[in-house]
C-alpha cells in the first residue's frame, strides 16, 4: 500500500516542476525589465545626454548644432524606452525650429525649451506621439512669432503652457479641457479674444504685452480662475475704467496689476472679487484705492 502512494506523490511533484520553472523565468524577466537602462549608449546620442534620477528620465540636447542633428537622435537611434520624463533644450542658437516628427516615437511628460533661437513649432513635432502624456510645454525666451494653438485640444494631459518671452502677436480663444496655467507674458500680444473653452484654467499671465483691450466677456469663461496677472499692461492706464475686469470665479485669490502706470480707478473697475482676493497695485502712481471701484 505504501509503494503506490509514494509513486503518486513523486509523480505529482514531477508535474509541478515545469510550472515552478516557468514562474522563475517570468520573475527573472520582470527583474530584467525593471533594471533596464531607458537610455541608449552615450556615444550614440551625443551631444545629447540622457540620465535617470529618482525614476525620472531627462534628455538634454542643449549642445546640438542643428535641428537635423536633433532629429537624428530620436529617429535614427534605437531607444530602449519610448516613454521618458523631460526633454531640455536651453541656451542654444543653432536650432531654429522643431520640425515635424522631431521626436520620432519617443514621448515626454515635459518639454523645456529656454533661451533659444527656436522660431517655429510645427504641430506634427508634438502630435501624435506626445498627445497622451505631455503635461508641461514650455518654450520661453526664444524666437517664436506664432504658436500652433490648434494642438491644445488633442493634448489631453497638458496642464501648463508657458510661451513667455517670445514675439507672438496673437492669441485666439483657447480650447483645452486640461490646461491649468497659461503664461504668455513678454510677447507682442495686442488683443485677447473671448469664447475660450478652458474649464480647468487656474492661472492666466498676460503681462508685459501691448494689449489694447480686454473683451467684456473674457473672464466669464474662467469659472475656476485663481490668479490673473497683467503687470506692465499699458491698456489699463492711466485710469482703470469701469467694467474692464469682470471676474466670475469664486476661487479668485490674486490680481496682479503692478507697474501699469495707473493713476486712478473708475467706480466698478473690478467686479466679481471675493473676500479673499488680493489686488497688487504696487509701483503705480496711485495714492489710495476708492472703495466704490471694487
Amino acid at each position: 500500500m505504501e509503494g503506490p502512494r509514494q509513486s503518486t506523490s513523486i509523480t505529482s511533484r514531477t508535474k509541478m516542476l515545469p510550472s515552478i520553472a516557468s514562474l522563475c523565468l517570468l520573475a527573472c524577466l520582470l527583474r530584467g525589465t525593471r533594471g533596464q537602462n531607458p537610455c541608449p549608449g552615450a556615444a550614440d546620442i551625443a551631444p545629447c545626454t540622457c540620465e535617470q534620477v529618482a525614476g525620472e528620465v531627462t534628455v538634454d540636447c542643449s549642445d546640438v548644432a542643428t535641428a537635423d542633428e536633433l532629429f537624428n537622435v530620436f529617429n535614427n537611434i534605437a531607444w530602449p524606452n519610448n516613454e521618458l520624463t523631460e526633454f531640455r533644450l536651453t541656451n542654444n542658437d543653432g536650432v531654429l525650429d522643431l520640425p515635424e516628427g522631431v521626436f520620432g516615437e519617443v514621448s515626454f511628460q515635459r518639454l523645456y525649451v529656454s533661451g533659444t533661437s527656436v522660431a517655429n513649432l510645427y504641430p506634427l513635432s508634438i502630435l501624435p506621439h506626445l498627445a497622451a502624456r505631455l503635461e508641461e510645454l514650455r518654450i520661453m525666451d526664444s524666437s517664436l512669432t506664432d504658436f500652433p494653438f490648434v494642438i491644445l485640444s488633442p493634448l489631453r494631459s497638458l496642464k501648463v503652457l508657458d510661451i513667455s518671452g517670445n514675439a507672438i502677436s496673437a492669441v485666439p480663444a483657447l480650447q483645452s479641457s486640461s490646461l491649468q496655467i497659461f503664461n504668455v507674458e513678454f510677447n507682442q500680444i495686442t488683443a485677447l479674444e473671448e469664447g475660450w473653452s478652458t474649464p480647468n484654467l487656474k492661472e492666466l499671465h498676460v503681462g508685459a504685452n501691448p494689449i489694447q483691450d480686454i473683451p467684456a466677456g473674457l473672464f466669464g469663461d474662467f469659472a475656476g480662475l485663481e490668479e490673473f496677472s497683467c503687470s506692465s499692461c499699458a491698456l489699463l492706464g492711466p485710469t482703470l475704467r469701469a467694467g474692464l475686469l469682470q471676474f466670475h470665479s469664486e476661487a479668485l485669490i490674486k490680481v496682479d496689476l503692478r507697474i501699469s502706470d495707473l493713476t486712478g480707478l473708475e467706480d466698478g473697475a473690478f467686479t466679481g472679487l471675493t473676500n479673499g482676493t488680493v489686488i497688487n497695485l504696487q509701483l503705480n502712481d496711485m495714492t489710495d484705492l476708492p472703495e466704490a471701484s471694487v
